[in-house]
């Protein structure tokens, strides 16, 4: 019976999984709404070679034909009158309202939109929005290309409706996984598997399907679209130095040979990352390092990968140290926390040291009794610091889990000589394996030794002094130390860092969360005592921290049921599913700024976002009679560049990071201009940081006295 219920079990999660898949490879086309007509016009968008498509764009069409951007031509299409069925458009090409022009307008008649667009070779949402009063009309699209010349070409198609098929995967996925979960074999008390070959072969069998199935719900998880439509600033740059490290043939990393004057300097930076970027993209993409683009697109997913694969290292950690229940419960914490699911959307190193510092922190939970077990654990750590360090010099901090793993062993051994003799020889591999770690993670640097230490020190000198608005205006101890803790306890909440310091109690996890530890309050002490705080620079911790926030529920399940002295299963099952219940409830914190968040990985939703805040501006600076509107960057904002008053009426539009300096400039304005109101950030409840900066910035409004109707204005902005 219960070989019965586990091969049907397994099966289930198995076609779960397979349709999944095969939903993601190949989704089906979908039909066209009633009313509304294809493109008529042009070649297939597979016409163009550097037009990039998605899963989300059908019945496509481009100018771009045989003839290239000299080709001619006009597509069309029509669109229903009823609004609700109306599907999104998206263009592609170089819609410059000349050469190349897009028109919208009711089939019957009357007045016309037009459209300039700029999406290049890749497929954008339109960004233009219909007029109420076409409500109940149907509507024409015409794309006339008259251009021959170079970047004169235009496509146009429909976007899916967002949300339908990825919420299909995701059911699927998540069906795979709790299937997977239910038909689990047993472990013994100690977390192995029960000494049966058949419940090593089921147990196995079900690790595969579990742990593919996080895998990919990470990924649809971290699978953003916003690349060349939303910019970050540090992106370009290791896709300028993969660029020049493809044009010379080699694995050299030196920013000074790319094309970026402006970071010459900081030689070497992110070398491990960019070197295994490299790889990975040549070997599974190489046409890529013919377009910036692809290449750009190429390093998200290697971004998003590497997030999936971390979740998949949590998972199986958890799995076999606390259970299934604690597991899923910690992968959640992990996928949501916001700092996680932040840097996985970026195209920096981030994903990829988290997801060899996790690798580090489970091999470090592994307790092999043989000395040549040992010796090899220690090896692959310090090898893992090493590559590491290739990323930032200052993850060699990472080698403190050598130290947890090596101090046990060496502690049992009879004498004080022995005990110093195994320290050293425990030392020895490690040293040895750091060493291998550099020389694998970046053969440049060890090649040009002087130049990375110069690099180092261009690094300082920059950061070294502050970095406005990335830390306080006043300097020291108590103003970092709030800082940090207040952005912690913003983005993450009290009660799991209190289920992470409960995490300490028991032998679970260990001796891994000792070098955690250790690793942990020397880089915050290192952070104490600068002027300058880059939240990034701990994301390497954030999967470790929750793990063991994790056995800190654990340990309170275990705690309660000694106390309670609970026999039956049943009572023992409700308190189970307690503990993971208050597991769960302790992210919500997180998980509520993740939720605001992830619609800016959206572009849909980011357009609409965008669009929004426009129209909001707009409608209060047409309420005041403003003439002109002005907006103050942060540079103005950093050197007290106050704007000249004016006679007439304009309305003043700030960035604000949440900063110190922000507050002191603005604080200035009220004494010569009119505060008129505040647009908030979505994350007005952190302190500043890269949430703010990268995304959702607050804007504080002004006017000039004279001339502005003010008593016009909503209430909200008085």
């Amino acid at each position: 019976m219960r070989a019965g219920r586990w091969y049907l079990g397994q099966g289930l999660a198995a076609a779960c999984l397979l349709v999944a898949l095969l939903l993601w490879i190949r989704p089906p086309v979908p039909g066209l709404p009633q009313g509304a007509g294809g493109p008529d016009g042009g070649c297939a968008a597979s016409a163009s070679p550097f037009l990039r498509t998605g899963t989300d764009i059908h019945h496509a069409a481009v100018t771009y034909c045989a003839g290239g951007d000299a080709t001619r031509g006009s597509i069309s299409l029509r669109l229903p009158a009823d609004p609700a069925a109306r599907p999104q458009l998206a263009v592609a090409g170089y819609i410059d309202g000349e050469a190349v022009r897009l028109r919208i307008a009711p089939e019957d008649g009357g007045e016309s939109l037009y459209v300039i667009q700029q999406a290049g070779e890749q497929w954008q949402p339109l960004n233009i929005r219909v007029p109420e009063s076409w409500s109940g009309r149907p509507l024409r699209v015409e794309l006339d290309d008259q251009g021959t010349g170079f970047r004169q070409w235009a496509g146009i198609s429909l976007l899916r409706e967002p949300g339908h098929l990825d919420s299909t995967i995701t059911a699927l996925l998540l069906a795979s996984l709790l299937l997977g979960v239910f038909v689990l074999p047993p472990t013994t008390g100690d977390g192995t598997v029960m000494p049966c070959r058949k419940a090593r072969v089921r147990r196995t069998a079900s690790l595969v399907f579990l742990a593919a199935s996080v895998a990919l719900l990470g990924a649809r998880l971290y699978q953003g679209d916003v690349a060349g439509v939303w910019h970050h600033p540090d992106q370009a740059i290791p896709v300028k130095v993969m660029v020049a490290m493809h044009e010379h043939g080699d694995l050299n990393t030196d920013w000074a040979r790319a094309d970026l004057p402006e970071f010459h300097a900081f030689r070497y930076n992110f070398s491990g990352y960019i070197q295994a970027a490299y790889l990975a993209i040549h070997a599974v993409a190489p046409a890529a390092f013919d377009n910036e683009l692809d290449l750009l697109h190429c390093l998200l997913e290697f971004s998003r990968w590497s997030a999936a694969l971390t979740l998949v290292l949590c998972f199986l950690l958890l799995l076999r140290t606390l259970g299934a229940g604690y597991a899923l419960a910690g992968v959640l914490l992990v996928a949501t926390a916001p700092q996680f699911l932040q840097d996985a959307h970026y195209a920096r190193p981030e994903p990829w040291s988290t997801l060899l510092a996790t690798l580090a922190f489970a091999l470090a939970c592994l307790a092999p009794r043989q000395r040549r077990g040992q010796y090899a654990l220690l090896a692959a750590l310090g090898m893992i610091a090493g590559l590491l360090t290739t990323v930032k010099f200052t993850y060699a901090v990472f080698a403190l889990y050598c130290v947890a793993v090596a101090w046990q062993p060496a502690r049992q051994a009879p004498g004080l000589a022995r005990q110093l003799q195994q320290l050293g020889m425990s030392g020895g591999v490690s040293l040895a394996g750091f060493v291998f770690g550099i020389c694998l993670g970046s053969p440049a640097i060890v090649a040009d030794l002087p130049g990375f230490l110069a690099g180092i020190q261009a690094l300082d000198h920059q950061y070294g002094g502050g970095h406005p608005p990335f830390g306080p205006m006043t300097h020291g101890l108590v103003a970092q130390w709030h800082w940090i803790t207040g952005y912690y306890l913003a983005t993450l909440g009290l009660p799991l860092v209190v289920l992470h310091v409960l995490g300490y109690f028991r032998a679970s996890l260990a001796p891994a969360k000792a070098g955690f530890l250790a690793v942990f309050a020397i880089t915050f002490g290192a952070f104490l005592v600068q002027s300058v705080f880059f939240e990034r620079n701990l994301t390497a911790l954030v999967p470790a921290f929750m793990m063991i926030a994790v056995a800190g529920a654990a340990n309170i399940e275990r705690f309660a049921a000694a106390r309670l002295a609970l026999q039956r299963p049943l009572a023992r099952t409700l308190l189970h599913l307690a503990c993971v219940g208050l597991l769960v409830l302790a992210g919500a914190w997180g998980m509520s700024v993740s939720a605001r968040l992830v619609p800016y990985f959206d572009r849909i939703q980011l357009q609409q976002m965008l669009d929004e805040r426009t129209d909001r501006l707009q409608g209060i600076a047409a309420e005041m009679g403003a003439v002109r509107t002005e907006v103050i960057t942060f540079p103005q904002v950093l050197g007290m560049d106050l704007p000249p008053p004016s006679t007439d009426c304009v309305l003043f539009i700030g960035t604000s990071f949440n900063d110190d300096w922000s507050r002191r400039y603005y604080s200035q304005m009220d004494q010569s201009f009119i505060r008129i109101g505040r647009i908030a950030s979505d994350f007005d409840d952190v302190p500043t940081g890269t949430l703010h900066i990268y995304h959702s910035p607050a804007y504080e409004l002004f006017a000039t006295r004279p001339a502005c109707r003010l008593t016009a204005l909503p209430t909200s902005f008085h």
